[in-house]
């Protein structure tokens, strides 16, 4: 028996400052019938307040977004709990634990969320991803279609999906 959960993902970066542009490209690489229509995906330059709505909707949400921190090309997957702690929610630097914790205050919502980022290199204005991010997209893909199929799926489900997607 399938649970369906309504899933929400959001890539966040600009397109136009290369590795930054990583949530944007995996976000829309992402085909919401692959998971049964009950995933959502948004694009975004940054987290603004406002997502707090579409997040109190869902019961997991998924934000993709690279980072200057770490290893170039490093693959990382963070939960995410609420906090009040975060600078401002009207600023770049809105972090997505203060918009959790937007949700849950003005909506009663407190969904399962995770951060998966990568490591990036260059964030110059241009289109291309570094070697490093290029490189590590599959598995940052992988990594969100894994949280996807776990949190809506069931076991014969992802034997399934599993099996029709060997040739």
């Amino acid at each position: 028996m399938t649970n369906v959960r309504k899933i929400l993902v959001i890539g966040c970066g600009n397109s136009f400052r290369q590795d930054d542009g990583l949530g944007c490209s995996i976000a829309e690489q992402l085909t919401p019938t692959e998971f049964n229509n009950c995933v959502r995906v948004l694009v975004c330059q940054q987290l603004t307040p406002d997502l707090a709505v579409e997040m109190s909707n869902t019961d997991r949400v998924i934000l993709i977004d690279a980072t200057v921190d770490g290893t170039p090309g490093r693959v990382s997957v963070q939960k995410i709990e609420p906090t009040d702690q975060g600078k401002s929610i009207l600023t770049h630097e809105l972090q997505a634990s203060t918009l959790l914790q937007c949700a849950r205050v003005l909506y009663a919502s407190n969904p399962d969320t995770y951060l998966v980022s990568v490591t990036g290199v260059s964030f110059g204005f241009g289109k291309d991803f570094s070697d490093a991010v290029q490189a590590a997209m599959p598995e940052v893909t992988r990594r969100i279609k894994h949280l996807i199929t776990e949190s809506h799926c069931s076991t014969e489900e992802l034997v399934k999906m599993k099996s029709s997607s060997n040739p």
